[in-house]
């Protein structure tokens, strides 16, 4: 880059950040969040699982990844065991890099209800759907391009099990 002017670097440095969009690398994006951050909880089940010490997604899942923690963790907290599998589901997904609360909704209306369904996705068809209900219901002004669906599925496939169904 010796002689490379100074128009040129920003073109550079925009052409790095849309490769690392792109491949969804994990400086880049934060897979896991602080609970008061997620959408998909209730102010009741925040204010519960804050009191039982879940205070992130990634707690979250620690707590929900085996049966019998997700249910001792429903018995504390008086939330329902389905509910329990349901965020389990949820913050399951957001171990995906680039998927965030919202990706999640859209990804889970579009019928992925988890990461095992993610896996098995095509991501054209995938797009479609995600298209098609994004424009009904109005989750994220961006909806993933089929790219980016693709990668998201390829890291489902290759992402170690934790959640006991």
């Amino acid at each position: 880059m010796k002689n490379v002017s100074f128009q040129t670097r920003p073109f550079f440095l925009a052409l790095i950040f849309v490769y690392l969009t792109i491949m969804g690398t994990p400086f880049v994006f934060a897979s896991h969040y602080e609970l008061e951050d997620v959408p998909f909880l209730h102010e009741g089940e925040l204010t519960k699982l804050r009191t039982a010490g879940v205070t992130s997604t990634e707690r979250l899942l620690a707590h929900v990844a085996k049966i019998a923690d997700r249910q001792a963790l429903a018995a504390k907290t008086g939330i329902s065991n389905d509910r329990m599998t349901e965020l389990a589901h949820k913050v399951d997904l957001l171990r995906v890099n680039g998927i965030g609360p919202k990706m999640v909704a859209m990804l889970q209306a579009a019928g992925v209800l988890n990461l095992k369904a993610l896996a098995k996705e095509d991501s054209e068809a995938l797009h479609k759907r995600v298209v098609q209900v994004n424009d009904e219901l109005h989750i994220s002004q961006v909806v993933p391009m089929a790219g980016v669906l693709h990668g998201w599925i390829g890291q489902a496939k290759t992402l170690p099990t934790l959640l006991q169904d």
